[in-house]
């Protein structure tokens, strides 16, 4: 009811598959041909779910470089999704007020 049938599964409940799949292989008593068959699932969830998010990333970078485009902000494109992800999780400030 909650989803579109056009699109099928979301991408949330594809991750919760792959956590579900990923639980029953690290659990001791799955056997082994069960867990060959697990991981072959899990392959192709992990990778349609990779290319959804890669597109995902796409359309942000899109929408972020059209903006400042328009605004006249830059004329190169900005590669990075969060450009100051990593010097905030270091603890760099680069003078941003939080």
């Amino acid at each position: 009811m909650g989803r579109k049938p056009a699109e099928g599964v979301s991408f949330e409940e594809k991750l919760k598959q792959l956590e579900d799949i990923v639980a029953e292989i690290e659990d001791p008593a799955c056997p082994l041909e069960h867990v060959i068959d697990l991981c072959t699932k899990g392959m192709a969830l992990y990778a349609e779910l990779s290319e959804k998010l890669a597109r995902l990333e796409r359309k942000v970078y899109e929408i972020k470089n059209t903006r400042a485009l328009a605004e006249g902000k830059d004329t190169s494109p900005e590669m990075e999704l969060f450009p100051h992800a990593d010097s905030e999780e270091k603890g760099e400030d680069h003078g941003v007020e939080r």
